[in-house]
């Protein structure tokens, strides 16, 4: 059993989140990242606290930074794509490098960050049709990076929760 602290009514409040909830969030995951990634309060929403809590996992954000990290090394042609992915847009992402190395940073440390940020990377990282792949705004990823950036560090006790297992 796993148990997060939300914020409802009464104020804090800790709550248990069985495995039947767990894998919902799972099933869930990318309507759950969007969600949290546009700024959704966790508070009284066991789904998307279980989710943010997956996340934050430490596991979870370096997997996060590394697959950033590659992203920047396809870019620069220090690697080579596999067959089986979706080509980055190389002329985008190349000027936008240093944000995409700083965040991938962000989410490496230890140092706690907002849940609306690893749920931005996980999502910009799995949509093929996000900035990281379309050639349609050359803006686009840069504008999202910053924002990204700006939110990292944006710790509200009702937008974090505390998360502890059992």
């Amino acid at each position: 059993m796993v148990e997060v602290l939300l914020c409802d009514r009464t104020g804090l409040a800790l709550h248990r989140v069985g495995v039947l909830r767990r894998l919902e969030a799972h099933l869930l995951a990318g309507r759950l990242d969007r969600r949290l990634a546009a700024g959704w309060p966790v508070d009284g929403d066991h789904l998307l606290a279980a989710r943010a809590r997956v996340l934050l996992h430490p596991c979870r954000r370096h997997s996060l930074a590394e697959a950033l990290r590659k992203v920047v090394a396809l870019a620069e042609g220090r690697r080579a794509p596999h067959r089986h992915t979706v080509p980055v847009d190389r002329a985008r992402v190349g000027p936008c490098a240093a944000e995409l190395r700083t965040l991938a940073d962000r989410l490496d440390a230890t140092a706690p960050i907002a849940p609306q940020t690893v749920a931005w990377t996980s999502t910009l990282l799995v949509d093929g049709t996000g900035p990281l792949y379309r050639r349609d705004d050359p803006d686009e990823l840069r504008l999202e990076l910053m924002a990204a950036l700006g939110v990292a560090d944006t710790l509200e006790p009702t937008a974090f929760a505390a998360f502890a297992s059992v």
